[in-house]
């Protein structure tokens, strides 16, 4: 899992200076993001999904399903299948595409 993780990990911190002129800080205060877009898939659901899939591959699962709304979460665990060789079936929910 560590190994699979460490392809984008640990996500980098940006800080936020023009939020921080915005909201007119002090020269103290600093405003930092943890950036995700390095993930695979774009998101932070992957951070779950590796795991996920890891321990239902030890378990002996022979396939994984699961539903997505945005799409996010199918990705991040299709991709993560994809690491363990492990088949991931993926449904978009209806009213994402209605």
């Amino acid at each position: 899992v560590r190994e699979v993780l460490h392809i984008w990990r640990p996500s980098p911190m940006i800080r936020a200076n023009r939020w921080e002129t915005a909201l007119n800080l002090p020269d103290n205060v600093k405003i930092y993001y943890k950036y995700e877009g390095g993930s695979p898939s774009g998101s932070h659901k992957t951070n779950t999904a590796v795991a996920q899939i890891y321990y239902n591959k030890e378990a002996g699962t022979s396939k994984v399903t699961t539903e997505t709304g945005a799409g996010q979460w199918g990705s991040a665990l299709a991709w993560s299948g994809a690491q363990f060789d492990l088949p991931v079936e993926v449904y978009q929910v209806k009213v994402s595409y209605e």
